[in-house]
């Protein structure tokens, strides 16, 4: 079930995922249950105020955790996108 937006506080912001990842994630719940955290830009709802967070962080471009390696100029909308980049890219322990 689709949950219409709540007044956006841009409407600047941009639209994202698909069709697909939201059909996805639709499959992962439980006999469909509907999320009780909700975007306020696009509608889509989500079952944990920490997926929520993240998602928001899509449609600002926000982008908080930097590479802590030196000269490396990539931020990530995660601590544990950051972590898997500096492991997987500079081969190092994961942060």
């Amino acid at each position: 079930m689709h949950v219409p937006p709540i007044a956006s506080s841009s409407r600047y912001r941009k639209q994202v995922g698909t069709a697909k990842t939201t059909e996805a994630s639709k499959k992962r719940r439980k006999n469909g249950e509907q999320g009780e955290f909700v975007c306020v830009d696009c509608g889509r709802d989500f079952t944990t105020k920490f997926n929520l967070e993240y998602h928001m962080r899509s449609h600002t471009d926000d982008r908080p955790f930097k590479c802590p390696e030196p000269g490396c100029q990539s931020c990530f909308r995660s601590k544990s996108d950051c972590s898997r980049h500096y492991a997987k890219v500079h081969n190092k322990k994961a942060l």
